[in-house]
């Protein structure tokens, strides 16, 4: 049988940055598409995605690449 423990601190590889997505359905209706550009500040990489309604999961270099930091500008906002 275990025993109840208590955790105190984190690994030291433990990304404590949250989630580096947009933030899709801010003031914004889930049925529109939106343009989104997305650079990868880590490594340069730039793209532009069409973000269709519903969408929620992340660029796929963000997805690929957990440790580099990206970053999300919807177009026209």
């Amino acid at each position: 049988m275990s025993r109840p423990s208590n955790v105190v601190g984190t690994a030291s590889n433990v990304d404590l940055r949250g989630q580096t997505g947009p933030e899709l359905l801010e003031g914004r209706r889930s049925d529109e598409h939106r343009v989104v550009n997305v650079t990868c500040l880590t490594c340069g990489l730039e793209d532009q995605l069409l973000m269709e309604p519903g969408r929620t999961h992340p660029w796929s270099h963000d997805a690929r690449n957990a440790s580099h930091m990206v970053e999300y500008h919807e177009v026209g906002r």
